[in-house]
């Protein structure tokens, strides 16, 4: 009873030596040197009792029934549930502790894990003696929790010369301190009594939380629109929406900064949409998502996104310069200054008309320093020209094109109508004219009238019987 009034000097010290030489109040063979030995480790009161369980928050129990719940309490010394206590807050029944030859009953929660919680609440209802014998001055109710160390930390004491309770009393503690953060935290129950079946304090309503919030927002983000270009120097991109208890939610959308070159990263905003600008043309960038949400004193944040890359669009052309011009032939290449132009797809499409719209033949996709070729035109006809580049990834600006006109050498037709050549619109003309008009031999120059265009149209029709109506010679 000595040693158990002071609790705090019962301690179990262990003690190491060197291997082989013999322990304190062992005779040494003669001639070994003196025993050195050290002390290795310190264990105060109260000793841990092997009870590994664990369980986790929100914890609550009102003792519905006399049977312990194993689960949530793991250390049981004599405590048991019955009903004598009186006017339990809730239910019949309530946690009693009492005196023993040990020192006092005891309740020990399971193990719960604090370590990424700032704080934990403790809150009970406790009764004095209730329907049970009274305790006296130092039979206290002691409540406590196990800190870091594996000390317990008294959280609050009742003392037994309180006086006796017909009802039950509210407690509530909020713990900050750093030693009770750690993942081996418990809570517990004991009674200051060494008179076996006496003493009694009932206990009800057992919750253990914490006020933080400790969870990320979900889902974890992806992109919803992964990153897309919108210019020759920046790039879009959207996440997913993400939702949390603890607004407000936001976003943040990182890129390499080791990269060359390299992209930017954003600030943490609520916007699920980002966008990249002052980028290198035609470039290669890599991003990721995370969300946080609004707890104080530190954000959860989710972990990152699987990566997303993109490339910014190519330059478009500034203009299409002609090479070559033969009465058959145009030759062109593309203006302008492309920024890796020999990367993965980069290139550039090139396509040719007739002013009407009637497309004649493309070059498909070339390098960026191609010279392309049109062949097989009509002498003497203007031709529309139109240029658009794609990036490493091919894609193409909408927005991007160039165009320019350019005519072949020499006359289209001496003499519109005449496709005898006999240098004069006839009646010999009808059967070639017609034969061109339905599509069924190549169209001759001569009965393309301006403004040209493939195939024959009515246009042409009216032009060719007013020459034929006139019988017109030709010059």
């Amino acid at each position: 009873s000595d040693s158990m009034a002071q609790l705090s000097d019962i301690k179990i010290i262990a003690w190491a030596q060197e291997d082989g030489v013999p322990g304190p109040g062992v005779a040494e063979p003669p001639l070994l040197p003196d025993v050195e030995v050290y002390q290795a480790a310190i264990m105060p009161w109260p000793f841990p009792t092997g009870e590994p369980g664990t369980t986790t928050i929100p914890f609550f129990d009102d003792f519905p029934t006399t049977t312990i719940d194993q689960t949530l309490w793991t250390g049981i010394d004599d405590a048991e549930i019955n009903d004598l206590g009186m006017n339990e807050p809730s239910g019949s029944y309530s946690l009693n502790l009492d005196g023993s030859a040990d020192g006092g009953d005891a309740a020990r929660t399971a193990i719960i894990n604090f370590t990424n919680y700032p704080d934990f609440v403790v809150e009970y209802q406790y009764q004095q003696t209730g329907g049970g014998y009274p305790p006296a001055a130092g039979d206290d109710l002691v409540v406590e929790y196990l800190n870091s160390s594996d000390v317990w930390v008294e959280l609050a004491r009742y003392a037994g010369s309180g006086g006796d309770m017909t009802t039950f009393a509210a407690a509530y503690h909020a713990v900050t301190a750093v030693d009770a953060m750690h993942d081996g935290l418990r809570i517990q129950f004991r009674v200051e009594s060494f008179e076996a079946g006496k003493d009694d304090w009932f206990v009800d309503d057992v919750e253990i939380w914490s006020d933080a919030d400790v969870t990320a927002p979900s889902p974890a983000p992806s992109f919803a629109t992964p990153p897309t270009p919108v210019s020759t120097t920046s790039l879009t991109m959207t996440s997913t929406v993400a939702t949390d208890d603890t607004p407000p939610v936001e976003y943040y959308f990182w890129t390499s900064p080791f990269a060359t070159p390299s992209g930017h990263t954003s600030p943490w905003q609520e916007d699920t949409t980002y966008a990249d600008v002052s980028l290198v043309p035609n470039t290669s960038y890599t991003y990721v998502v995370r969300a946080r949400d609004g707890a104080i004193p530190v954000p959860n944040q989710t972990g990152f996104s699987i990566p997303s890359a993109a490339s910014t669009y190519v330059e478009t052309p500034t203009g299409i310069q002609d090479v070559s011009i033969t009465e058959t032939s145009i030759e062109v290449t593309a203006l302008g200054t492309f920024t890796n132009p020999t990367e993965g797809d980069t290139g550039l499409y090139f396509s040719w008309e007739l002013l009407d719209a009637t497309p004649i033949g493309n070059s498909g996709w070339v390098a960026t320093d191609a010279t392309v070729t049109a062949g097989g035109l009509t002498a003497g006809t203007t031709y529309r020209f139109r240029a658009i580049s794609r990036n490493r990834d091919s894609q193409t600006d909408p927005a991007g094109e160039a165009t320019a006109e350019f005519t072949t050498n020499g006359a289209a037709c001496a003499c519109f109508g005449d496709l005898n050549t006999s240098n004069t619109v006839d009646g010999n003309d009808i059967a070639l004219f017609v034969e061109m008009y339905l599509g069924a031999t190549p169209i001759d120059p001569c009965a393309d009238f301006p403004p040209a265009g493939s195939p024959l149209d009515a246009g042409d029709l009216v032009d060719f019987v007013t020459r034929l109506l006139e019988d017109a010679a030709c010059s």
